[in-house]
């Protein structure tokens, strides 16, 4: 059954991700439907909770008319290629487990290294306004594919790659040289050999910091082209992970399947944040503290020099958070749910700290 809390937590989402109209299904309870949906008020027409929550809402929504009309969510600055013919060929090999996990994995790791991400599909990438894109088990790329990616980091763009990325053409059919597409010269690689490694391990080196990483499946031997440099290596030595500037931007190669590896994984999101970071790519909202943090779901609305922030605690634990905000100029904040927030000033943009019940959520308006 649905709760009061539900009703707001849901509704602080949806205004989260752009919503400007909340509708609800059905007022009143239906006698003609066994099933209870939760609706504002009971069988005989007397308020619940859910009718308290909605009001609220609507007078949220009422006081910040001006400011939720404007006001989008601050976009993603990463995104995840996704080619439905991939999908296709890789389940007509045997391979949709792979490509299923992939997805999961990249979306796990940046999730929980702060990062929202979009997806956006091949015949998009030509007006793909993002920093970052990341190719998760992207084995077969057109030619057509390949050149609008390579015409995404000549133009300043940073890709990431993994193992068999190009392996085959818009037709199913294998690249003489892999990657294909013409994406060895954007990744400054050639592949000289692959294997069957269950648990190929390797080491990456990104501004300072070494990680410790497992792959996944397949080890990819690398030939370097076209300037290309090491950053990471397997144990033997030889060339794990590969950066390569191409252009006005950058590209990273990894030759392993680390996209699915990342699933599940503790050390992934830290060397996603550390690539990321090395790039300029901050995360909008940073949360840090107690509880459940994955189910922590902190989003901005901005509309001009305005600023909403609205945190969703999905977990069924309460929750004692902190969350930067990179590049905003804020002093203060108003909970407009009508709970208490302390707002930290800071030099790079300030922290929020609060405290949210097990599915809880709140909109903090910050303020200058």
């Amino acid at each position: 059954m649905t709760r009061g809390i539900d009703i707001k937590r849901w509704g602080l989402q949806a205004l989260a991700h752009g919503a400007k109209m909340i509708l609800y299904q059905g007022y009143r309870e239906w006698n003609c439907i066994p099933i209870h949906w939760g609706a504002l008020v009971d069988f005989d027409g007397a308020p619940t909770e859910r009718y308290t929550a909605a009001g609220a809402l609507g007078r949220l929504f009422a006081e910040n008319t001006d400011f939720i009309a404007r006001a989008q969510p601050v976009p993603s600055r990463v995104a995840l290629l996704y080619d439905h013919t991939n999908v296709l060929v890789s389940a007509s090999m045997g391979g949709d487990d792979f490509m299923r996990t992939a997805l999961r994995g990249l979306h796990e790791a940046l999730w929980r290294a702060g990062y929202g991400v979009d997806f956006v599909t091949p015949e998009h990438l030509a007006h793909a306004d993002y920093d970052v894109l990341f190719l998760p088990f992207a084995m077969a790329v057109s030619e057509s594919a390949g050149q609008a990616l390579a015409a995404f980091v000549e133009g300043g763009g940073r890709l990431v790659g993994f193992a068999k990325c190009a392996m085959l053409d818009g037709r199913g059919w294998s690249w003489n040289q892999r990657p294909g597409a013409g994406l060895e010269a954007v990744f400054g690689v050639r592949e000289s050999w692959i294997t069957v490694d269950e648990a190929p391990r390797f080491t990456l080196a990104i501004d300072g910091r070494d990680f410790a990483l497992a792959g996944h499946h397949h080890r990819q031997d690398l030939t370097l082209v076209g300037g290309a440099t090491a950053i990471g290596a397997w144990p033997d030595g030889a060339p794990a992970v590969v950066r390569h500037d191409f252009g006005a931007g950058r590209a990273y190669y990894f030759g392993t399947h680390a996209d699915i590896a990342a699933k599940d994984s503790r050390a992934y999101p830290d060397a996603f944040a550390a690539l990321l970071a090395g790039e300029g790519v901050t995360p909008a909202c940073r949360v840090t503290g107690s509880g459940d943090l994955q189910l922590i779901d902190a989003h901005l609305l901005r509309s001009g020099a305005d600023n909403l922030l609205i945190v969703c605690n999905e977990a069924r634990e309460r929750a004692e958070v902190d969350i930067h905000l990179p590049g905003i100029a804020a002093a203060r904040g108003q909970d407009l749910m009508g709970g208490g927030v302390l707002v930290a000033p800071a030099g790079d943009g300030p922290r929020v700290s609060l405290a949210l019940d097990a599915r809880d959520a709140t909109a903090i308006r910050l303020m200058p």
